[in-house]
């Protein structure tokens, strides 16, 4: 993958540059540590002497001497270039907190290549430039015999001409030098891309190879052809130079690679605009991401209220970088950059004719801008602050000197889009992103010179935070309602407030104050997941002191903390065993004691574990275990029976195991073949109990749901047996035998597990489930139930089981759920989204769960998340806080009192209707609710009373009914449709308007 700098650079004094021409590495990214050291080895190398005006030179080096003082000026020799190496060396010593030292080395002499640069230039394709690359190394290796080539990390070719790195086709209208060579940094996945996956690197001395390569020319000053004399834009390398170690060290660009906007502005590094900033004699530091992401800073991670302090960037010896969480994979990070932090003005220090030439600017000055660089000349080997390349403007009218900035960064997208160097190539979704203070996202859009926004384009001195920003959008806070917002990517609320930003200065204050209902506690890391509903977190009461312990899987291992979310064991990771975790543990209680076990399951073995680690190994010793012939198929389920405990499951040879704890250290295990399919489900309810089995239809021994093998079941008490088949359907059986049944068909689309529980009020078991995105909930009869499906706000595919309970403050029904895009959602069963959520993850796994007043989730980010509700939710009444109903994996919701129907009418007006209206296409369903039972026929007629179609409805009373009208053959118009229910109390009929638009 190419990295080549595709930058957008404004010359003010003449016409405005294009974009940068290209990305800045070429190769998808290989991972590396920075380095304390860094040694680079550098050759020039110039090309046969050529006439053509299509390149920039002559294709040698200019050694003549300086015309005028300007920036870069001749002689370009090995001094000039050392020089350069110099610079560097400065830079990254100050940008790093003394962390990297760069040692650089020019190997002399000039290396002619046995071509003219015409001949090398990338025309379709990088092989020319991977050619001239090998040429120059093995042009030095055969000058150098046994030269040590592999103590070298990093490898530079300074060659002759001005580099292809300016795009100005959106200025001129053409490219004047159109064969002139990009600047670019190959490592081995570039050289792959060209030479072969086994290409092994350029071979050299003493069995070494050079594995990477950064081309980079001897100056950027250029003469751009305009009416009359040609105007000299006149453009360092250091910059340039910068950008390229940033790559050879791990960097991304953080510019848009697709279009070669600029994405971050001049707040980092590794930005066309920071590269070329101040005319490119020298970038900004690195942000706070940079830094972090090569190990220079350690953020402090915040999670309650304080008021920050902020020593600005180069102040202190250590920078101070706060980390702001969203979810363990999107957070904000906090910095303090200053132009002029150490308050002493900018020193330039530089090389003119062999001298070294100190310059101090007070301000900024007509010649010394960000747009103007005439009162420097020769080379720039170091300066005093690189900040004061950010944006701002300091003179005797404005003191713009720089501020609080936030970044929010999303490393979902950044590990999506690191090898394909596109981490910011998203504008409306970049990995790392600067939150602007004005209020308006500047930063990589294009502005003609009339319109309001010229000049913010690369980032503007009102994008800091600080007291006294003159933005008229600014609030002194940033938030889930301010303009910018903290809310996360997805739109999710999250917890972050900062607010009360003090004034612009090298020590600088923030507050910080976690808001919402329900705010982000802690996350939980674990080293390796499963997925699904049997990665979902449970509660047991481990020590049986009434408190619940939270219980999560890693892989096979299983983990247990307390209340606090210290270790269950001390044994500070919170390891409960290090096998068992191969489905959610289920909870094993013994009658008679407030203790509760965790039963595990591995590979062909139950263990049922004890509460205890009698011999330290940070492993829960045994209580009993079982082995089988076969895998043990379907998580544990367990239920008591007067003074017996029982453990239930099945195995992959279609067996149900029952393991029974008769008394102290007695214990009786009975095996029965049940099916020909491994069990995958267990109904532990009051008996009788069943089972489910893989790619056959049946619940226990008979019945069928029509030909679809059941995924998962459970059951209700009047209800009787609930399945999701893989048709997609919910199948429903009406009685207590498993045969016959309904089924309300699901759309195609990954179909999670269900829940059941009273949601629409009338005392009855209602049945929860998704598919895709839209969580479906229907009555007992198959019908879906009113306001349903509801959506995921983020469109992403909803994962696991609902958990159900209700609000506290107005007892309404919550659904909980997550979707795998990272959003947590509350809703009401009226399809209200409760106050605080949806909430972020980095990709909800498996069921939600009510821990007292925590919630929890478990993410796709291998991450367990732990919110504070407070007294949001009433837990007394959740129905559902378990993928298998509750902790003991009963798959069973008990109904209570008698159904409550909504009218005692045979068909009550208010209640007939049909859904959608209008229809645009496919069907649209006629409800009716019945107040007792009835035959039901529907009519359908035209405007002019012609009949169209009759249907037969189903009459089952007490519920919604519900019938659907198929109008693909239908022509668009106004239909009637009379709902007429006949039965032994009467019969009623009710009138209802369709329209079809087609």
């Amino acid at each position: 993958m190419m990295k080549l700098t595709a930058l957008i650079l404004f010359v003010w004094s003449a016409a405005a540059a294009g974009p940068f021409s290209h990305p800045l590495r070429v190769g998808a990214a290989v991972t590396a540590a920075a380095p304390d050291t860094l040694r680079i080895l550098a050759v020039m190398a110039q090309f046969q002497t050529d006439i053509t005006a299509l390149t920039s030179g002559d294709g040698r080096f200019d050694l003549g001497p300086a015309a005028a003082p300007i920036i870069d000026a001749p002689p370009h020799d090995s001094a000039y270039f050392a020089d350069h190496l110099l610079f560097a060396q400065n830079y990254f010593r100050k940008v790093s907190g003394g962390r990297l030292h760069v040692d650089g080395t020019v190997l002399g002499p000039v290396i002619t290549l046995p071509a003219a640069m015409q001949h090398y230039a990338p025309v379709s394709g990088n092989a020319p430039l991977v050619a001239m690359i090998e040429e120059t190394w093995h042009k030095a290796d055969s000058l150098h015999p046994g030269f040590p080539f592999g103590s070298y990390d990093m490898f530079i070719v300074f060659h002759a001409g001005v580099g292809k790195d300016i795009d100005l086709r959106g200025t001129l209208g053409y490219d004047p030098t159109p064969y002139d060579i990009p600047s670019l940094y190959f490592n081995i996945n570039g050289f792959r891309s060209v030479k072969g996956t086994s290409y092994p690197g350029v071979p050299v001395s003493g069995g070494a190879f050079i594995t990477n390569s950064a081309l980079l020319p001897e100056t950027e000053v250029r003469a751009i052809p305009t009416v009359g004399e040609d105007f000299i834009l006149k453009l360092g390398i250091n910059g340039l130079m910068a950008g390229m170690i940033g790559s050879h060290l791990g960097l991304p660009d953080l510019f848009d690679t697709r279009t070669g906007r600029t994405a971050i502005g001049r707040f980092g590094l590794m930005d066309g605009q920071a590269m070329f900033s101040f005319s490119g004699i020298c970038p900004p530091e690195p942000s706070a991401w940079e830094k972090q992401y090569l190990g220079w800073v350690t953020p402090v991670t915040v999670s309650s209220a304080a008021t920050l302090p902020l020593p600005a960037v180069g102040f202190t010896e250590t920078d101070t970088v706060y980390r702001v969480p969203v979810s363990a994979k999107e957070y904000f990070l906090v910095e303090n950059r200053q132009r002029d932090a150490k308050q002493d003005h900018q020193t330039v220090t530089m090389r003119w004719k062999g001298n070294v030439i100190t310059r101090t600017f007070t301000r900024d000055e007509e010649f010394f801008s960000n747009t103007n660089i005439d009162s420097v000349y020769g080379t720039v080997i170091d300066v005093d602050e690189p900040d004061w390349s950010l944006p701002g403007l300091i003179n005797s009218a404005n003191d713009y000197r720089g501020g609080v900035l936030i970044w929010h960064i999303d490393e979902t997208v950044i590990e999506r889009t690191l090898a394909s160097n596109s981490v910011n190539a998203d504008p409306a979704h970049r990995g790392v992103d600067v939150e602007e203070a004005d209020g308006s996202q500047d930063i990589g859009m294009s502005y003609d010179l009339l319109s309001a926004g010229s000049g913010s384009e690369d980032g503007s001195p009102i994008d800091y935070w600080f007291a006294g920003n003159i933005s008229p959008v600014f609030a002194d806070e940033f938030s889930n309602v301010s303009q910018p917002n903290s809310l996360s990517n997805s739109r999710a609320r999250t917890s972050v407030l900062l607010q009360d930003f003090s004034a612009s200065s090298p020590r600088m204050t923030v507050r910080y104050q976690p808001t919402g209902a329900v705010r982000l506690s802690a996350t939980l890391k674990r080293t390796n997941r499963t997925s699904g509903d049997h990665d979902a977190p449970t509660l047991a009461d481990l020590d049986g002191d009434g408190a619940d312990e939270l219980v999560y899987t890693s892989g096979d291992s299983i983990y247990a903390v307390r209340q606090d979310l210290t270790p269950f064991f001390a044994n500070g990771t919170g390891l409960f065993s290090r096998f068992g975790g191969r489905f959610q543990p289920a909870v094993f209680r013994i009658p008679g004691s407030p203790v509760q076990y965790i039963v595990g399951i591995r590979a062909k073995s139950v263990v049922i574990f004890a509460n205890t680690d009698a011999d330290a190994d940070g492993n829960a010793d045994t209580l009993f275990a079982a082995a089988f012939g076969s895998d043990v198929t379907s998580p544990a389920a367990t239920y008591t029976s007067v003074s017996t405990a029982f453990v239930i499951t099945g195995t992959a040879s279609g067996r149900r195991v029952q393991i029974a704890r008769t008394g102290p250290a007695q214990w009786n295990i009975d095996s029965t073949q049940l099916f020909a399919a491994p069990v995958i489900g267990v109904i532990a309810g009051p008996s009788p109990r069943w089972y489910s089995a893989d790619s056959i239809d049946a619940f226990g021994i008979v019945g069928t749901s029509g030909g679809h093998p059941f995924t998962a079941a459970g059951a209700a008490q009047r209800s009787g047996l609930i399945g999701i088949t893989n048709a997609p359907a919910v199948y429903i059986n009406g009685g207590n035998a498993p045969a016959g049944g309904t089924q309300h068909a699901l759309p195609a689309g990954p179909v999670s597990g269900f829940a059941l529980a009273d949601v629409n009020g009338d005392r009855t078991a209602d049945v929860l489930t998704a598919s895709g995105p839209r969580l479906y909930a229907v009555n007992h009869r198959g019908i879906i139930l009113d306001r349903f499906p509801l959506t995921a706000p983020d469109g992403g595919n909803i994962s696991g089981s609902a958990a159900v309970t209700a609000l506290r403050s107005t007892g309404e029904t919550v659904i909980l759920f997550g979707t795998q895009s990272g959003q947590l959602c509350a809703v009401t069963a009226s399809g209200k989204m409760v106050d605080g959520f949806p909430l972020q993850t980095g990709g909800v796994a498996s069921t939600p769960l009510l821990w007292g007043t925590k919630l929890v989730a478990a993410s796709n980010d291998t991450s367990v998340y732990v919110w504070e509700s407070g007294a949001l939710f009433d837990t007394s009444r959740s129905v559902w806080n378990n993928p298998f109903g509750d902790r003991f994996h009963s798959s069973f919701a008990a109904e209570s009192g008698t159904p409550a129907p909504r009218s005692e009418e045979l068909l009550p007006p208010s209640l007939v209707y049909n859904w959608p209206n209008p229809v645009y296409r496919g069907t649209t369903n006629i409800r009716y609710f019945l107040g007792k039972e009835a035959s039901v026929t529907v009519t359908i007629m035209n405007m002019a009373g012609e009949l169209v179609q009759k249907l037969r409805g189903t009459g089952y009373a007490g519920i919604d009914n519900e019938v659907a009208w198929d109008v693909t053959n239908v022509q668009s118009g106004v239909y009637y449709a009379q709902v007429t229910a006949s039965g032994p109390s009467g019969e009623q009929s009710r009138i209802i308007k369709i329209a079809v638009i087609k």
